[in-house]
C-alpha cells in the first residue's frame, strides 16, 4: 500500500512523497552497472565543411577545382572518451576532415555520387565508426537553385 505522508509536508514544508514499505532508493553502485545504463547512441558530426574538388560530368567542369559542401555524421561509441576526457579515445573531427579531404584530393569526379561513397567507405574505415551519413552538396549546381546533391547512409 502506497500512503501520503502529509506529516512531513507540514513540517518541512516541501512537497509530500510517496512512500512504500518495501521502497529503497538506489544505491550508486546500481547506476553505474553496465546492465542497468541505458543504451546511448553517440553521434558525432562536422557540417559544412568546405571541400575542394575536381569535380564534373565534362572536362571543362573538372579543369579547376570546385567547393563542395560536406555534412559527416558519424554513430560512434563515446563511452571510453566521455569517461576519461581523453582525446585519444575519441574519434577527432580533424580526422573526419582529413579523411574527406584525402578523399577529394586522390583524383577527379564526374558524379557527386562517386564522391559521396568513397567517402562514406573511408570514413567507415575510421576505428569505432557504427553508421554514418555523408550529405554533399554542390553549390550553384544549376541554374534557379542554391545548390543540388546527394546523401549517403551506410
Amino acid at each position: 500500500m502506497v500512503r501520503l505522508s502529509s506529516r512531513n509536508f507540514i513540517r518541512s514544508g516541501r512537497m509530500p512523497e510517496l512512500h512504500h514499505p518495501n521502497n529503497r532508493r538506489p544505491r550508486g553502485r546500481f547506476l553505474s552497472s553496465p546492465k542497468l545504463r541505458p543504451a546511448v547512441r553517440s553521434r558525432i558530426f562536422v557540417r559544412g565543411l568546405e571541400v575542394p574538388c575536381r569535380i564534373g560530368v565534362s572536362e571543362e567542369e573538372r579543369a579547376r577545382p570546385r567547393t563542395l559542401l560536406v555534412d559527416v555524421e558519424l554513430e560512434v561509441d563515446m563511452e571510453g572518451a566521455a569517461t576519461s576526457d581523453d582525446i585519444s579515445m575519441a574519434l577527432d573531427y580533424r580526422r573526419v576532415r582529413d579523411t574527406v579531404m584525402e578523399v577529394a584530393g586522390s583524383r577527379e569526379f564526374r558524379l557527386v555520387e562517386s564522391f559521396a561513397r568513397e567517402c562514406a567507405i573511408a570514413l567507415s574505415n575510421l576505428g569505432g565508426v557504427r553508421s554514418l551519413r555523408i550529405r554533399v552538396e554542390k553549390p550553384r549546381a544549376m541554374r534557379g537553385a542554391a545548390g543540388a546533391g546527394v546523401e549517403v547512409e551506410m
